[in-house]
């Protein structure tokens, strides 16, 4: 059934996208501050506290650009979904778990060859610095041995 037009609604999605248009305008002239803040080593000398408030901020304002164009997708996938005939809609939600099983088996690939990408990262590093550890062993022990051979001609 198609519902009547609800006035109610239609001005509360108004306000909602003029408070998005508003903050889309202010937003890049804060979110480039914030990062030059960052990345500024004269940042530095700030206090701890300002200095994490203001990374705290661009973090907000990142994920609110991220929350803005998911909710976007989203908006767009619905409106997609509902001109769709009711025809394919039934099939589009018959077929729609299987397509979800796909996606979980894939993210759960992706994430297991990141993981194991940072572990053998991890072994590279700490087999680097084993050897190095063992080489600085080696020339403090030759280092000693030698200076006992001094030390025995005298």
């Amino acid at each position: 059934k198609q519902r009547g037009f609800n006035v109610q609604e239609a001005l509360v999605a108004l306000v909602h996208q003029d408070r998005l248009r508003h903050r889309e305008k202010a937003e890049p002239r804060q979110l480039a501050g914030l990062e030059a803040l960052a990345d500024d080593a004269s940042a530095r000398g700030l206090p701890l506290a300002s200095r994490q408030e203001a990374l705290l901020a661009l973090r907000m304002m990142r994920v609110r650009g991220t929350q803005a164009t998911l909710r976007d997708h989203v908006q767009r996938a619905r409106e997609w979904l509902q001109a769709l005939p009711l025809k394919e809609r039934n099939r589009f939600s018959r077929t729609c778990p299987k397509y979800k099983e796909g996606f979980l088996k894939q993210s759960a690939k992706i994430h297991s060859e990141k993981l194991s990408q940072r572990l053998d990262a991890m072994k590279k590093h700490v087999r680097s610095f084993r050897e190095r550890t063992n080489l600085q062993r080696e020339r403090l022990a030759t280092r000693n041995r030698r200076a006992l051979s001094e030390y025995g001609k005298l």
